[in-house]
Formats: structure tokens, sequence, C-alpha cells
């Protein structure tokens, strides 16, 4: 049993957790959501011990292991290759609790696969942090949720989850709905009375109705401040009166979609095989497809020459004038140490703030990082600023190689929904499913050292695929 009660964290002034109470009982694993700067890697770190509480406790018999999204060090292997050493030493130390923190990045769909089926013969408590939901779908059996400083608990797999969610929310906006329009006919009544009272003192004069409440009344300044009282009760009622908050909604990447404006581009590239570093990578020859208005999925394992692939679109789209913005997995060197990320962004892109902003806003990077130097960034902070920069950029045809590793679950939607609606040609590797079911037209694939076409997303991603 993992049992935390009344967990209590803060950094400085910023508080993270606040009388946070849940239990895990033995052999569940589970999904821990919620917003970036939540605080979703810091609970797990709270529960492996690297970080004590302000107040309260975490207890559970045995031992944690954690594997950490972003490893000590420089590594000898592919990050994919790591990764999965990483996640198989913490498996071979047989813990009592498995913490993983976004273990699917850098993972091929073979690999996915193969950490899906640890998990499932796992009899420990898992907690995972993952942007990947096929994998939520298929590795986890109830989720906690980190909301306003709080913990909650929701019993269900990953899909009863997110529908109970969806259901909630569109709950929230119908009450939001029936208010706001009780509140609009509140507020016509009361000018009206505003008006009335406004109107009888400027005459001086009253209506047959007022003239009969003035009679009953005994004089006209009664009725003038019955009037003027009845306006300002209905106003009182309007500010003070309980209200449901509008749900909160991310603005996603909607207003940058009105600002890009790509060119036609219509072109066929065709390779006589392909090599890189000296090693045969593609032996057939093919025609590599690019349109406006189309997503291309590259697919293949790790190794087999995407990234390679890509780096040889990119050069020849170049050489025919085609603006091209890549999203590449490595941190680049595109960045001015003593400037604020903000200014460089704008400065590149052209952008204004507010798109600049609202684009960094929609993939989880806040506007108080925006406003720092790249030196005081995480890594996982300068990939996202960089996804930032060419998204922003102006461009033809967008390149994206596994763009989805650092976002969070709502970012992976923004950028789904703004490639599946972008004008522009784009070319995406990815081992996240739904990412990919979400926005890709057509795909490719690169097996055995083949090129072809490949349409099967179902074979590709199950059991029966690469």
């Amino acid at each position: 049993m993992l049992a935390v009660n009344d967990l209590a964290f803060s950094y400085g002034d910023n508080p993270l957790f606040s009388k946070c109470s849940f239990r895990i009982g033995n052999g569940r694993h589970a999904a821990l959501v919620g917003d970036n700067g939540t605080g979703k890697t810091t609970l797990l770190r709270l529960i492996a011990g690297i970080l004590k509480p302000d107040a309260g406790m975490v207890r559970y018999d045995g031992h944690a292991e954690m594997v950490s999204q972003f490893p000590a060090g420089m590594e000898a292997v592919s990050p994919g290759q790591g990764q999965m050493q990483r996640i198989s030493r913490a498996f071979a130390k047989r813990p009592d609790i498995l913490l993983l923190d976004e273990p699917t990045s850098n993972l091929d769909a073979e690999g996915i696969r193969k950490l899906t089926g640890m998990i499932g013969g796992f009899r420990g408590i898992a907690v995972i942090i993952s942007h990947d939901i096929a994998f939520l779908e298929k590795a986890v059996d109830c989720v906690l949720m980190i909301e306003d400083r709080h913990i909650d608990l929701y019993d269900g797999n990953f899909e009863e989850f997110r529908q109970m969610r969806e259901r909630n929310r569109n709950n929230q906006y119908q009450l939001y709905e029936v208010e706001q329009k009780q509140r609009r006919r509140q507020k016509r009544v009361a000018q009206k009375m505003k008006e009335k009272a406004a109107e009888s003192r400027k005459s001086g004069g009253v209506s047959n109705s007022e003239a009969k409440a003035r009679s009953l009344l005994g004089n006209y300044d009664k009725v003038q401040r019955r009037l003027s009282a009845n306006a300002r009760r209905m106003q009182k009622s309007l500010d003070e009166g309980p209200k449901n908050a509008k749900p909160y909604e991310k603005m996603g990447l909607k207003l940058l979609t009105t600002y890009q404006k790509p060119q036609k581009v219509r072109i066929n590239l065709d390779f006589d095989g392909l090599s890189g570093h000296g090693i045969r990578l593609i032996d057939n020859s093919f025609s590599f497809r690019i349109r406006s208005g189309e997503t291309v999925g590259l697919l293949g394992r790790n190794g087999s020459g995407k990234s390679t692939l890509l780096d040889e679109v990119e050069g020849r789209l170049e050489k025919r004038s085609c603006r091209v913005s890549r999203f590449r997995q490595e941190i680049q060197d595109v960045w001015e140490e003593g400037e604020n990320l903000l200014s460089q962004l704008m400065k590149a892109s052209g952008m204004p703030e507010q798109v600049v902003l609202d684009v960094a806003g929609a993939l989880g990077l806040h506007a108080d990082l925006l406003f720092r130097a790249p030196n005081e960034l995480s890594g996982g902070q300068l990939l996202k600023a960089q996804l930032v920069l060419e998204l922003v950029s102006p461009f033809d045809v967008l390149l994206l190689d596994e763009p989805t590793n650092y976002l969070d679950y709502d970012g992976v939607r923004a950028l789904t929904e703004f490639i599946r609606n972008s004008e522009a040609a784009v070319v995406v590797i990815s081992h996240d499913e739904r990412f990919v079911e979400g926005c890709v037209d057509r795909t490719y694939l690169i097996s055995d050292r083949r090129f072809s076409d490949y349409c099967d997303l179902g074979d590709y991603f199950g059991k029966d695929g690469i």
C-alpha cells in the first residue's frame, strides 16, 4: 500500500500541494496527470524520498525505484536504447513501487510494446507520467489527477477517466451558459429600472402606473426612491451573487493558424536508396511526395534512417527555395545567452508577442519562462522553446522529428489540431500512436532497409507490427 497523508510541499513561495491524501493498493498501476508545472515529477520525487515534504507523510513498505525523464550525464547509446536500459535496470531491482517519468519518450513502437508488457507483468505499485494516451489506456487501471494544489484518485482505466473528465467539462459549460443567460436577463431588467428611475428624476413627471403608485404611497419621492432602490438591489445581486466560473479553456494554436501563410508546394523527391554515416540505410529506389495541406507520417524503428532521410528532404527542399521549418530531437545552438527567449522568438519569427505567448502556453511553456535567458531553462524546456520557434517561423513545409516527447496531454492535443488544420505540407516522425492517428493523412515506412508506402497503422502499432 502506498499511503500519502496530508502532504504539503512548496518551492519557495510557490505552493504545489496542500493537505493532499490518497492511497494506492498493491498491484495497482496509476497514471499521474496534470498541467505542466502542477508538480507531477515533484510528486514522484517525494514518493521516491528524493525530496522531503513540508508537512504530512508518504508511507509504503519496501523500496521505490524512479526512472527520470532526463538522465544524468551523456550516454554512449541512442536515446531510445538508453531509455530502455534505464527502465530494464529499474525492473531488475524488483521494486515494490515503480515511478516512471515519461517512459515512452524516445522509444519506438516496438519499445513501447515491450514496456507495456513489462508493466502488465509488474505486481508492485506503478505510478506513471506519460503524454502517450494509447500507452496509458493499456498500462494503467487508475488515475491520479493534480489540480489546484490537490491530488484526487480516480478508480478505473484511462479511457474511463477521459470520458468522465469530458462529461464534467461539458456539465461545467452547461451550468456556465445557463447562468450567463440568467445574468444577461437580470442585467436587462436592472438597466430598465435604472433608466426608469433616471427618467423619472429628469422629467419630474410620472407614468400612469407610477401615478397610481404615487396615489397609493402618498407622494412622488417615495416612488422614485423605490425605483432607485430596486435598481440598486438588482445590481448588487448581479455583483455579489454566486457565479460559476467559466471552465478553463486553453487557446491552443488557433491564433497561429491565422498568421501562417504557407505557399503552395507540390513536389516529388526521387531517391536512389539512402546512406548515412557510411551505412546503407535504404536499398531500394523510392519517391517522397510532399503536398500542401497533407501530413505524411514517416514510420520505422529507431536507427532505421528516418532522421537521416529527413535531413536529405530538408536539404533538397531548401535548394528549391521552399521555406522549411525543422524540429529536431536534440537541443540546438540557436539561442543568445544574454537575451530572454521571448525577445529572441519574436525577432526570429517576426510574430507579434501575443501569438508567441499563445503558442508557448499551448505547448506548456509558461510566460514566466519566456522572460528568462536560455541558460536558465531545463533541457525539456529548451526543446519546447525550439518547437515554438519552428512553429512561429514562416514555413511552407514543416518537418517534425518526435515533437511530442516533452509535451503534456494538452500540448499534444493542441499540436495535433494545428497540424490537422494547417495549409502547409507537414512530415512527422513519431511513435505516439494517438498523435499519428490524429494528424497523419498518409504514411511511409522504413523497414528491413526498404522504403515503402504503408497505410495500416493498426498493424504498425499493434502486437503484430514491426
